[in-house]
């Protein structure tokens, strides 16, 4: 019997899981099961660990029979994603960041300013960051990060994880850009978790 291949989608600090489900539909789910697992951001009052414990309970649970996982951080999802990974790679197929934050880099906004509301988003950030050494060549060639041609919330220079596959779209304004990628450049994302 084949495997199921489960992809779980988080999404950023809007915690928007409507746009994304419409997206979502545009791939071909005979492939994957879809979770659209929220974490949730807009939680403000909550830590990054009960986050994180969330998504990798959830990744144990899909995994537990032998099926296949993967992981679409969007936004700020995806350094929460990138942080689950790390703990559990031995269950992941790969890992994609859409247009997210994985280190405070520099340029405008400032990590400070863009997680003024969310101290979890900049424990996330700032726990990846503190990692992102750790991570092997065999890690990196798990992980592919799509970033826009103009992002006026994620600097690019904070959303490229060097070693990885690493795609810039020609989108410009971060929502357009993403939803843009889930809707026309779906095609990278299925090659490369080989859907």
């Amino acid at each position: 019997m084949k495997k199921k291949h489960h992809l779980i989608f988080v999404p950023g600090l809007s915690d928007n899981n409507k746009l994304l489900t419409w997206a979502i539909n545009r791939f071909n789910k005979d492939e994957f099961t879809p979770h659209i697992h929220l974490a949730p951001w807009l939680k403000r009052t909550e830590k990054f660990e009960p986050k994180l414990n969330r998504l990798l309970k959830l990744i144990d649970k899909l995994s537990g029979d032998g099926d296949l996982v993967s992981l679409i951080g969007i936004s700020a999802g995806a350094s929460l994603v990138l942080n689950a990974y790390l703990q559990r790679k031995n269950k992941i197929i790969g890992v994609v960041n859409i247009c997210g934050r994985l280190r405070s880099g520099t340029g405008f906004p400032s990590l400070n300013l863009a997680s003024r509301k969310n101290p979890a988003f900049k424990q996330s950030v700032l726990g990846f960051e503190n990692i992102e050494p750790t991570l092997t060549t065999k890690d990196k060639k798990k992980v592919l990060t799509i970033s826009a041609f103009l992002d006026e919330i994620v600097p690019l220079n904070t959303a490229t994880l060097p070693g990885a596959t690493n795609i810039q779209v020609p989108l410009v304004e971060h929502n357009l850009a993403i939803y843009g990628t889930l809707i026309f450049y779906r095609g990278i994302i299925n090659n490369f978790l080989g859907i």
